[in-house]
């Protein structure tokens, strides 16, 4: 994976993709892992949910890992690829930044992409408790 910019979690606008609703919903797994400065890594599979409106590209997500809680809301284009920008909220672990960049396939249905995010008060206070997290995300319509 090369790190582009910052993740988490997650997509697109939906604008060329609807399903005729408001809004699509996706159940989502996020497997990635995370880095801190000093070059320690943590593997992860998260589970959650991502919405898209359909009417203006707002997205927002949520997923777990059995340690972890977070969220973020952002705004989604797509095209030949969808790309997302979000916050990154960790609760008391901290907020950031995510990245989302992916494609949609079977209609719509489906999304496969890459997340980056970074917090940077996650393992402390900031700049030294900054912490990197990047990889897979697909989502499917239920």
């Amino acid at each position: 994976m090369k790190p582009a910019t910052i993740c988490m979690l997650l997509l697109l606008g939906f604008r060329g993709v609807s399903s005729g609703a408001d809004v699509t919903s996706f159940n989502m797994v996020f497997k990635g892992k995370t880095t801190t400065l000093a070059g320690e890594k943590f593997r992860f599979t998260a589970i959650g949910t991502m919405s898209i409106s359909n009417a203006n590209g707002v997205i927002h997500f949520a997923g777990s890992t059995p340690a972890l809680h977070f969220s973020g809301t952002g705004t989604i284009g797509t095209g030949k690829v969808a790309v997302a920008t979000t916050t990154f909220d960790l609760g008391a672990g901290g907020k950031g930044v995510a990245v989302f960049i992916g494609k949609f396939r079977k209609n719509g249905t489906v999304f496969v992409g890459k997340c980056y995010a970074g917090a940077p008060a996650r393992l402390g206070p900031a700049p030294d408790g900054f912490v990197y997290t990047d990889g897979s995300v697909k989502a499917t319509t239920p």
